[in-house]
């Protein structure tokens, strides 16, 4: 893997989005906002274009809240990229809890804070 980013959702905070940045062995994670799904819809912009871009990734129950997360390499095992990556995701069992077993589960990052 030579470049990767993107934004990931994690299940232990639910309004936060994260960004992840790699170019080589230099990696970056840290919060990127929150979610249009956690917030008013009375806060977002008004623009009808823009409200078709973020309806067009809505899912219900989860609205915006997705993994997008471009990888760029050479030579790499695409099948075994994809497992590591699907092995962070929740498993249906951990699906099913839902938030309030979610907000128990380990969640190794750092505190984000708004600001």
């Amino acid at each position: 893997m030579v470049r990767a980013k993107g934004f990931f959702w994690l299940a232990t905070r639910l309004p936060w989005a994260g960004s992840w940045q790699l170019a080589g062995s230099v990696g970056r994670h840290e919060a990127a906002g929150f979610w249009w799904a956690a917030q008013p819809e009375s806060r977002w912009p008004q623009d009808p274009e823009w409200r078709r871009t973020v309806l067009a990734n809505w899912e219900e129950p989860f609205g915006d809240r997705r993994q997008a997360i471009v990888v760029i390499g050479i030579g790499m095992d695409e099948p075994r990229l994809r497992r590591r990556f699907d092995a962070c995701l929740l498993t249906e069992a951990e699906m099913r809890g839902g938030p309030k077993a979610w907000a128990k589960l380990p969640d190794p990052f750092p505190r984000w804070a708004a600001g």
